[in-house]
C-alpha cells in the first residue's frame, strides 16, 4: 500500500508534530509575542497552554533555578512565573552590544553565572552595551548590572568617562530626571573607568546604574557605554535586572557593602539624585 507524501510546504503550523510545535514556541520567548500566537486559533491556543512549553522557556532562558522560585507546577502558575521574570531580568545572552561575536566581545559559559553564560569584554576601544525590558510595571525600581573584574589589572584608564542612561523604547513614553529644571529625553549617569578599575578581581558585583520611576506599562532600555579611544578589557557581565526598590527590605546585595566596591556603589547611588520618572 503506497504510503502518501506529506506536503510539508503547505502544511500549517497546527498540524506540525507537538515537539516541533514546541520548538517553533520556544523561539518566541517573548510572552507578548506568544499571546499573540495564542488568539490566532483554538489549535494555537492549545499549543501555548501547557505547562512543558512555559517549563522550557523558564529552563532555556533563565537557567535551572527559575524553576525553584515556583511551587506550582501548573501552566498558570509557571506562566505568571515566566512574565514576571521575563519583565524585570535580562540574562547575558540578550545584552546588546557593538562589536558582539567578534574577537572583542563574546559569551562564554561560566559556572559561577546565574544564567550559565556571560558576555565577556577582551578588548574594545569603543564599548556599547543596552539591556531593555519589556512590559514593565508601574512603580520603583534601580537597575542592576551584574559584573565581575576578570583580570588582575585596570580594565582602562582610570579617567576615561563611562556613561549609564536610562530611556524608554516606546515613543510615547518619556524620560524625566527629578534633579533637573528641564526634562531631558534620557537620564544619564556619569562615571569613569576608575570606578571598574577598583572591582575585586574574580567576584561578582551588583554594580547600581540608576534608579527610576514608572507611572505606566512602560519598555525600558538601560544602556552603559564608554566612547574613549583606549582599549578596555577584562570585564564580564551576567545579567541586568530591575530591583523592586518596594521590596529592598526583603534582600539585601551584600557585595554593596564591600569597601572594595563602595566608590563604586557610591556613584551608582548617586544616580538617585538619578531618580528618573518614566511617563
Amino acid at each position: 500500500m503506497a504510503v502518501r507524501p506529506i506536503d510539508v510546504e503547505h502544511m500549517s503550523l497546527s498540524e506540525l508534530p507537538e515537539d516541533v510545535q514546541q520548538i517553533v514556541c520556544q523561539q518566541l520567548f517573548d510572552a507578548s509575542d506568544l499571546a499573540r500566537l495564542a488568539v490566532c486559533s483554538r489549535a494555537c491556543r492549545s499549543m501555548v497552554s501547557g505547562p512543558t512549553l512555559w517549563q522550557s522557556l523558564l529552563v532555556n532562558r533563565f537557567g535551572e533555578d527559575a524553576l525553584r522560585d515556583n511551587s506550582s507546577f501548573n501552566s498558570a502558575a509557571l506562566r505568571a512565573l515566566y512574565i514576571r521574570k521575563s519583565r524585570t531580568i535580562v540574562p547575558a545572552l540578550e545584552i546588546g552590544a557593538v562589536h558582539l561575536g567578534t574577537q572583542h566581545l563574546t559569551h562564554e559559559q561560566r559556572a559561577d553565572s546565574t544564567f550559565g553564560q556571560v558576555l565577556l569584554l577582551r578588548s574594545v576601544c569603543w564599548l556599547d552595551l543596552q539591556a531593555k525590558f519589556y512590559g514593565v510595571m508601574p512603580g520603583n525600581y534601580e537597575i542592576i548590572w551584574r559584573t565581575m573584574k576578570v583580570t588582575t589589572g585596570n580594565v582602562g584608564l582610570a579617567n576615561s568617562p563611562v556613561v549609564a542612561s536610562i530611556d524608554t523604547l516606546k515613543v510615547q513614553s518619556s524620560v524625566s530626571c527629578l534633579d533637573e529644571k528641564e526634562k531631558p529625553d534620557t537620564c544619564h549617569m556619569q562615571l569613569d573607568m576608575q570606578q571598574f578599575n577598583e572591582l575585586p578581581t574574580g567576584h561578582w558585583v551588583d554594580v547600581p546604574l540608576g534608579r527610576l520611576r514608572v507611572d505606566h506599562f512602560s519598555d525600558v532600555s538601560s544602556r552603559l557605554w564608554c566612547h574613549s579611544g583606549d582599549w578596555k578589557q577584562g570585564l564580564a557581565w551576567d545579567s541586568v535586572t530591575l530591583k523592586d526598590l518596594s521590596r529592598r527590605d526583603q534582600h539585601r546585595v551584600a557585595s554593596l557593602a564591600a569597601s572594595s566596591v563602595a566608590p563604586l556603589v557610591r556613584a551608582g547611588r548617586q544616580a538617585a539624585d538619578a531618580a528618573c520618572i518614566l511617563q
